[in-house]
């Protein structure tokens, strides 16, 4: 059982405290009192530690101490952690406690106790008598906190308040998140905060409870969105290192495409290879089962040629297929082949950026629109929670979506397409030369530029090289529209938003890379009715769009966007590993593969 009965929680009274002791990372409670450090029996008031704490804190000494070591940040992030709490003491540990507690999770994270943290920890007063005393406990526990979690983290400057995102989203303070998920009685789970990749702890940590003590109740720091996504990513990485101390998988050479009923030699290879990641384990699929592949027919390793592509290891490959961004087709291909030949130590390697990321959006308050572009998928996010998740077509990879971060400022219902000059002189010139009657049979209007009137397609000569930037494009509000019913926009250089569209065949895909840049929403409504909820917009965007009408729904606040390119991500608590579909990232280490398959080495597989 974990007690939270240390010191903050002894404060207001001179009984006995419980001490606590750490037993294999466990917190546990020790019901006799005469073993504990009591303070004496004049009871200390509250208003004194806070005053003896707001004084050490803001007087400069606590900062410096926190800035000799640390990152730029982290002084600013650890204040903030005690004005949440008015000043008033946030740790719950005793001394003896919190320094077995900071060895146990040094331990886990192979770090060392430096010189520097051992001093600290010497500094913390073990039978603190008077509010000064406790207050110096208090800033001596932070400090030796955030010293370890510097050194686990492998540097904090990404999680101060006062340094930016990389994604150059809006700054926040995961440091703060941390100290006071460790003050509040759980060291290992704020040290996970901020740990760039954990494997040992995938679904232990206990989820954390408001706190009664000597200040009335409080509530604790939000964790992780129910901590899924961070056990799923910490259960992943144990399985890849796993299968690296084992020796990780043999590459499969290069060679025709494999397609169901094949006969390749290179079959037992491929046998192996997913048997090796948990895609297939002979007569039932592995652990991977979240794809529904539909009845294949019968038993494929009914067959007794082990050279032979059967049902069986067609499936295994479709699982493969779908947790790695390809097309779910069971035909090892070249794309498939490059995924298969990804070597364990480049997965590993994006399981731990992932982790950083992660850690990264679940920290974020307030409300977020997020299309990360590998995935195909646009997510609304409320307080570090996913509320709502769907599809999303991204650009061509010659029209590539670009990733950037901005706010959402408003809504169209029944928007009109004004056709970019650029997709103009792509997509459509080349159809109104061959017949300007193009332009009525697909509901598109011609303008002047300059000056602005209405012009007949047939009176245009669009052979003419200025025919492009005289004549605008504007396709008319409906069913036929390219944007489809509605579009969010975010103004930004690249002319970028969210819309509908026509083409609801294309969902079906899974791999979505077909718009010319902007981002193509399953299911536009539903997606632009959150925002709208979100940005404190007054009117209905379902009542909006059935009018007909072109209508403007401007948000009252604006909703951050961010348009991410991460490679490894967690989907219904299963992790993806998608393909780089610009070629943006650093090429993925692959396994070296063999030249070609002996005779010998064919008898092997078909015997191993």
């Amino acid at each position: 059982m974990r007690a939270l009965t240390g010191m903050s929680a002894a404060l207001s009274t001179a009984a006995a405290i419980g001490s606590l002791a750490v037993a294999s990372g466990v917190l546990t409670a020790d019901a006799n009192a005469e073993d504990t450090n009591a303070l004496n029996s004049t009871a200390l008031s509250s208003a004194a530690i806070s005053s003896a704490l707001e004084t050490q804190i803001t007087d400069g000494a606590f900062e410096a101490m926190l800035a000799e070591n640390l990152s730029e940040g982290v002084p600013q992030a650890a204040r903030a952690a005690y004005a949440r709490n008015l000043f008033q003491p946030i740790w719950t540990y005793d001394g003896q406690s919190f320094e077995e507690a900071i060895r146990e999770t040094a331990r886990r994270h192979d770090a060392e106790i430096t010189p520097r943290l051992s001093e600290t920890l010497m500094t913390i007063p073990r039978q603190p008598q008077s509010a000064e005393q406790l207050a110096q406990a208090e800033i001596a526990m932070s400090c030796a906190f955030l010293q370890l979690a510097e050194q686990v983290s492998r540097g904090l400057q990404d999680e101060g308040a006062a340094v930016r995102s990389p994604k150059a989203a809006p700054a926040h303070s995961q440091t703060t998140q941390a100290l006071l998920t460790a003050a509040n009685g759980d060291i290992a789970a704020g040290m996970d905060l901020v740990a760039p990749a954990r494997a040992d702890r995938a679904n232990t940590a206990p989820a954390i409870e408001p706190v009664s003590g000597a200040f009335g109740s409080r509530q604790a720091p939000r964790d992780y969105q129910d901590r899924q996504n961070w056990s799923a990513l910490n259960e992943e990485l144990e399985h890849y290192r796993d299968i690296a101390a084992d020796g990780g998988w043999r590459a499969l050479p290069e060679g025709e495409l494999i397609e169901a009923g094949d006969s390749d030699p290179r079959i037992p290879l491929l046998r192996q290879r997913l048997e090796a990641e948990g895609f297939y384990a002979g007569e039932q699929q592995g652990f991977f089962q979240s794809v529904r592949l539909g009845d294949m027919g019968p038993d494929a390793d009914d067959i007794s040629r082990q050279d032979v592509y059967g049902p069986e290891l067609q499936n295994a490959l479709k699982a493969f297929q779908a947790r790695h961004g390809l097309k779910r087709d069971g035909v090892v291909g070249p794309r498939t082949l490059e995924a298969l030949n990804e070597s364990v130590e480049s997965k590993i390697a994006r399981i731990e950026t992932a982790m950083q990321a992660e850690r990264e959006i679940a920290g974020r308050d307030g409300k977020l629109i997020r299309v990360n572009i590998p995935s195909y998928q646009a997510e609304a996010w409320e307080d570090g929670k996913e509320v709502l998740s769907m599809k999303a077509i991204v650009g061509k990879t010659s029209t590539p979506t670009p990733s950037f971060s901005d706010e959402a400022e408003f809504i169209v219902a029944n928007p009109r397409w004004y056709v970019p000059t650029g997709l103009m002189i792509r997509q459509k010139l080349s159809k109104l030369r061959a017949d300007p009657g193009y332009a009525d049979a697909h509901n598109f209007i011609v303008y002047d530029r300059e000056s602005g009137d209405r012009v007949s397609a047939y009176n245009v000569n669009w052979h003419s090289s200025e025919a492009p930037s005289r004549y605008r494009l504007v396709q008319k509000a409906g069913p036929w529209n390219a944007l489809g019913e509605l579009k969010i926009k975010f103004p930004n250089k690249d002319a970028i938003y969210l819309h509908g569209t026509p083409d609801d065949h294309l969902f079906a895909e899974d791999e979505r890379a077909f718009s010319s840049g902007c981002i193509r929403l399953e299911d536009p409504v539903k997606f632009a009715s959150w925002t709208a909820r979100a940005g404190g917009a007054t009117d209905d965007v379902e009542s909006a769009v059935r009018s007909g009408d072109n209508q403007r729904i401007p948000l009252a606040w604006k909703i951050p966007v961010e348009i991410t390119y991460d490679l490894t991500t967690v989907e219904d608590g299963e992790v993806y590993f998608w393909r780089d579909i610009y070629q943006r990232q650093e090429q993925p280490v692959m396994m070296a593969e063999p030249a070609q398959i002996s005779s010998e080495q064919y008898a092997s597989l078909q015997a191993g």
